[in-house]
């Protein structure tokens, strides 16, 4: 195989060449295979050397290769190809917006649990119990112990944990560290 390969010569009397971008060569089989038909193809689709697992080896043949760029299922395949490539580029492929959801609702969960853990620190360091005499957040159960009081209070000035707070609270056996 020689460079020359991965360039295609229009026909436009000028010689203009184009590189194959889709063209991908494996030194360890000695083959050729086309990128964009192993990623997208279709069942129905036009099956050539370039899309099998052993790849193109036949260099006498090399205008297989042009029939195989002319070929509907390879322009398809190439099209899908530059779309998803264009979409990963302006992050406006559907799972930058799950990725993006799913970084917003960790991060959320990773601020949850730091406050818990730090409350639970400054507990112990102070030689506290974490419980009271009762284990929900109810006002008037009387002592609600001094991890759930020291939550409250936390959520007093953070609206993070207010909301956790205020989320846990009404479901019946879920407690403050519930959806952690």
């Amino acid at each position: 195989m020689t460079q020359s390969w991965f360039y295609k010569r229009l026909g436009n009397g000028l010689g203009t060449k184009i590189l194959r971008t889709w063209l991908v060569y494996s030194p360890t089989k000695g083959a050729a295979y086309c990128f964009c038909c192993l990623l997208f193809a279709r069942a129905d689709g036009h099956n050539s050397a370039l899309t099998s697992s052993q790849g193109f080896t036949k260099w006498k043949n090399i205008e297989r290769m042009d029939a195989h760029e002319n070929a509907p299922s390879h322009r398809a395949c190439f099209a899908d190809w530059k779309e998803l490539e264009r979409n990963l580029r302006t992050n406006s492929a559907i799972d930058i917006e799950v990725q993006s959801v799913y970084a917003t609702e960790k991060q959320k969960w990773r601020y949850v649990l730091s406050r818990i853990s730090h409350c639970i620190k400054f507990l112990a360091t102070q030689n506290l119990p974490l419980r009271g005499h009762r284990e929900n957040q109810c006002e008037d159960v009387g002592n609600i112990g001094n991890f759930l009081g020291l939550m409250k209070l936390v959520a007093n000035f953070d609206p993070i944990i207010k909301d956790h707070m205020t989320r846990v609270s009404g479901k019946s056996g879920l407690d403050v560290l519930s959806g952690v």
